[in-house]
């Protein structure tokens, strides 16, 4: 199951109303009733509206709503009658009428458009998008949003941006896009951070990335930690009690996951406290169970029964179904694992009874829900013909007049083109048939485009697979070093740069590595790569990491440049001696980076790749002078390679010139500032270091696309 995001999805009538909170009511119905220009009036009727609808005095709202619509008919001004349709729009959605709510929204955006109109550009996009996004249709919503946040942007809208940002990361986050999500997430940090009256949207923020950390595969849970402390650190600036519980419950969660059970059960318990003392039991059976979950990898039955019992008690109490056969199953756990197999067995099948009966209630609703939308998309319709009768009633008389006219003269015209058009119609008849057949063809073309495109797809997550299970030697890592990190990101579904790491007797190898190319043909030069590195180890029993560069570069050379390729890979490869503590290493175009005493050095290198180049001499063998503590770093140029700018230049961009020529508005990381930000930040966790490094990508990157491959790891010796 996934965790829920923090969302906070800012409406129409929350960005409009926001401007005059705490406004007394009294005194603006002193302003309604004094205000004689319309254009005014109905400003002001709108922010009643808000109020109202605010207090969900439904009827007061309508009231208002009904008088905005004689005023902006009277005034036929085109900017009061895109702000009535707004208004009108909002109305609908409250009440649930959203096919009225689609069709006063787009008769908005028809005005807006004309006139450019901004603002009921921004909001009439964003109820859009989240009338999308309750139906599910999570393409519509996506692209209403995107509009709407490139009025935004335009006219540097900074609540517009956060409101499409988050929403935006909501339904990529729902549809398990997690790349996109946290690109969306860190927008609003990004944003967020550059004004201090967005601190709670910044908190939230932090925490919503941190969780798609922890849902995305494979799971990243330190960097997920790193962001639930940051979340919690601006919950506790804010003072809000409730996102201080959640903070304390996420982390223990991921501490849970992490294995750190002693400190989960201290978070656990913190949130619960927190939780009974503003009565929330709804959060508190959610800690129960997590620390029932927390008892069982304990190995201590009897306390996890007992507060499973607990969150059953307060799930019978509170009519909660769902979390009542949860708890229900989790109690059956406890006492499996106790071995009392009877009462596992009693409560198991008390469990899944209650979630049939559950699923037959649910359908139940569907059907109901079903024959409930049908019933408000009739009365929509009948909504929406009222409505056009009114709209169109001061103009009734005068078109009746002038159809009369227009109906005698296209009797004349009719007649005439009778003939003109029987003739044509033959013609046409033709032509449709061929057309029939052209379409039937392109049609039959286009799906055996798209099979051959899902097959490709198939294979090359296939292949992402088998890719993922060659480089994911954590526990390698974990046993050989004291501490390390590892910021892999490709550019593609599959990658050109890997890590490699391989222990032979005392020997310990690690390699970071970027092949030639990225995508499909990157990735299979990895795999060559990395076969190679064992074959040279495992079968020719070589030790030395030059030595091992050598041998790689002749199979290479030998394998696949015989007509010239320059195919291989640029690289470094070190070797730790766990007896003597020596590490030598080998290293083709890329350096190794020595943090020493607070102090930085460019260890050396060979300016020659492995494969074939224009030097052919043998790799040297080089050593690091090291002493315990120092933080050693391997990487490979994606990174300092990437093209972006500033938060400051990204807030300040020329967005016209932007979209004519995007890269040409960014500028590249650079291994300078690349190093500096590693040497400002290594006595940082390294956990920390590599969400750092994350989040410092996504502010450079912004909008621009990824341009190749990333992996950096970091070790502490």
């Amino acid at each position: 199951m996934k965790i829920r995001l923090v969302i906070f999805v800012l409406t129409l009538i929350s960005l409009r109303v926001s401007a005059i909170k705490g406004t007394p009511e009294d005194s603006l119905l002193r302003l309604y009733r004094n205000e004689k220009a319309d254009t005014l009036k109905i400003d002001i009727a709108g922010k009643l509206y808000g109020v109202y609808m605010r207090k969900n005095d439904f009827a007061k709202g309508k009231e208002y709503v009904d008088t905005m619509q004689l005023l902006a008919l009277r005034n036929g001004d085109p900017k009061s009658m895109s702000s009535f349709f707004q208004y009108k729009a909002h109305y609908f959605y409250r009440t649930n009428h959203f096919d009225s709510a689609v069709f006063y929204d787009t008769k908005s955006i028809e005005i807006a458009q004309k006139n450019n109109y901004y603002i009921p550009l921004i909001r009439c996009n964003v109820n859009l998008g989240n009338i999308y996004n309750q139906r599910a249709e999570y393409s519509k919503a996506i692209l209403c949003f995107q509009k709407a946040e490139q009025y935004a942007t335009l006219i540097k809208d900074t609540a517009g941006l956060l409101n499409t940002a988050v929403n935006l990361g909501n339904i990529f986050y729902w549809i398990n896009d997690y790349r996109q999500a946290k690109s969306k997430f860190m927008q609003v940090a990004r944003i967020a951070r550059l004004t201090p009256k967005y601190k709670m949207e910044l908190s939230n923020a932090y925490n919503n990335i941190a969780t798609v950390y922890l849902n995305e595969t494979p799971k990243q849970p330190d960097s997920a930690m790193y962001y639930y402390r940051e979340y919690l650190d601006l919950s506790i600036q804010i003072g809000s009690t409730n996102n201080i519980a959640l903070a304390l419950f996420n982390i223990a969660e991921t501490q849970r996951i992490t294995g750190d059970l002693k400190e989960a059960e201290i978070n656990y318990n913190k949130s619960q406290k927190m939780y009974e003392e503003s009565e929330d039991t709804v959060n508190m059976m959610k800690v129960m169970a997590g620390k029932g979950e927390l008892y069982l990898a304990q190995n201590k039955s009897q306390e996890a029964l007992a507060i499973f019992k607990q969150g059953l008690q307060y799930s019978y109490e509170y009519h909660m179904t769902t979390n009542t056969a949860d708890f229900l199953k989790a109690i059956s756990a406890a006492y499996l694992s106790m071995k009392n197999y009877k009462e596992a067995y009693e409560y198991f099948k008390e469990g899944t009874l209650l979630n049939d009966s559950i699923l037959n209630e649910d359908n139940s609703k569907i059907l109901y829900d079903l024959q409930t939308r049908y019933e408000t998309a009739e009365k929509d319709k009948q909504n929406k013909l009222l409505e056009a009768e009114n709209l169109l009633s001061h103009e009734t008389i005068r078109q009746q007049q002038l159809i009369t006219y227009f109906i005698i003269g296209g009797l004349v015209l009719a007649m005439l083109l009778a003939f003109f058009i029987f003739r044509g119609l033959t013609q046409q008849r033709k032509a449709n048939a061929i057309i029939s057949e052209q379409k039937q063809e392109v049609q039959h073309q286009k799906e055996i485009v798209e099979e051959k495109q899902k097959e490709i797809l198939d294979s090359i997550h296939y292949a992402k697979r088998i890719q993922d299970g060659l480089l994911e030697q954590e526990d390698v890592l974990k046993a050989n070093v004291k501490d390390s990190f590892t910021l892999f990101c490709p550019k593609d579904i599959v990658s050109g740069d890997f890590y490699w790491a391989h222990r032979k007797d005392d020997l310990f190898y690690l390699a970071v590595c970027d092949s030639t190319g990225h995508g499909v043909p990157g990735a299979f030069m990895s795999l060559l790569n990395v076969g190679f590195l064992n074959e040279a180890i495992n079968e020719r029993s070589l030790k030395k990491p030059n030595e091992i560069f050598d041998y790689v570069r002749e199979r290479l050379i030998g394998s696949i440049s015989k007509e010239g390729q320059k195919d291989g890979f640029d690289g470094i490869l070190i070797c730790l001696d766990h007896t003597t503590k020596e590490i030598s290493y080998a290293a083709a175009n890329n350096a190794p980076m020595l943090i020493s005493s607070g102090k930085m050095t460019e260890q050396q290198k060979n300016k020659m790749p492995v494969g074939k180049g224009e030097r052919t001499d043998t790799f040297d063998l080089f050593r690091i002078e090291w002493k315990d503590g120092d933080l050693l770093y391997l990487y490979t140029d994606g990174y300092a390679d990437q093209f972006g700018m500033s938060e400051k230049d990204w807030m300040n961009l020329d967005r016209v010139a932007f979209a004519q020529n995007p890269m040409a508005q960014g500028k590249k990381f650079k291994y300078k500032q690349l190093n500096e930000l590693l040497l400002a930040n290594h006595a940082l966790p390294l956990n920390q270091q590599a969400a750092m490094l994350d989040q410092k990508l996504s502010e450079w990157k912004g909008d621009l696309e990824q341009i190749d491959d990333i992996c950096i790891i970091g070790i502490i010796l």
